[in-house]
């Protein structure tokens, strides 16, 4: 099996960094404090109520968030508009 590039095993520890910081979160004033290139935002329109936040390049997490944590979290390469 071939092993993974420095690009992939990059990616892949960004988006675990960032899974983590999603499960790990108490309170979604806690996404506050991600630098600005994670992108965090919340999305308007049919996806209202969603959060976004930036793996890289157009991957993205997405999730909801209830009182006290994240659920329908999502992971991938979305191409409905923002």
């Amino acid at each position: 099996m071939p092993r993974a590039g420095p690009c992939l095993r990059n990616f892949k520890a960004k988006a675990r960094i960032r899974l983590d910081f999603v499960f790990q979160a108490a309170s979604i004033a806690a996404f506050s404090a991600l630098p600005p290139g994670v992108a965090f935002k919340e999305l308007h329109g049919k996806l209202r109520g969603t959060y976004q936040l930036r793996i890289a390049a157009g991957y993205r997490i997405r999730f909801k968030w209830s009182e006290d944590r994240a659920y329908a979290i999502e992971a991938g390469h979305f191409h409905d508009k923002d």
